[in-house]
């Protein structure tokens, strides 16, 4: 049997911030054909937070540090009223993202333990705490970089010197 015949969807386009929606469906086949009620589906809408802008990712030994600027706004506009949070995504292919550390309260993130010359890609996006949820914002755009080795290298060894007539050589 094919399922895909037996699916329905359905799109909620006006969603507004601090209301639950509640949802459950019937089928209907002919006039007095109804099905009983379906499962109860429910949820709270928030507006999630804008995009954390200026991303920048500066290189270090086996790390990258990342700065972005604070987000103040949610998407719709308005004002962020409470702290937020922030989580740092990575990617180790330039598509698959996944979530690195803890929330960060701050606008900075250091990755460490990284593979010298192997370029990293990062995303970062605002977490809003609910009452008893986090509302996850619109994740930022891309920053890649790529640690460099910046270890001095080994002192020279077995030096000599030779006067001569100009100097020492």
């Amino acid at each position: 049997k094919d399922r895909r015949k037996n699916r329905a969807g359905y799109t909620e386009r006006i969603l507004r911030p601090g209301h639950r929606y509640i949802y459950k469906v019937r089928t209907k086949s002919g006039w007095r054909l109804i099905s009983d009620d379906s499962n109860i589906v429910s949820f709270s809408w928030e507006s999630p937070a804008a995009a954390p802008s200026g991303l920048l990712a500066i290189p270090g030994d086996k790390s990258i540090t990342l700065s972005w600027q604070q987000v103040k706004t949610l998407a719709d506009g308005t004002d962020v009223e409470s702290s937020l949070q922030y989580q740092v995504y990575r990617s180790n292919d330039h598509q698959t993202f996944s979530p690195i550390g803890e929330l960060v309260s701050g606008q900075q993130f250091r990755d460490a333990g990284l593979l010298n010359g192997r370029t990293y890609d990062y995303k970062v996006r605002a977490v809003q705490n609910k009452k008893t949820s986090k509302v996850y914002g619109i994740t930022s755009r891309i920053a890649s970089e790529t640690p460099t080795d910046l270890s001095a290298p080994m002192p020279p060894r077995n030096l000599s010197a030779t006067k001569n007539a100009v100097g020492v050589k």
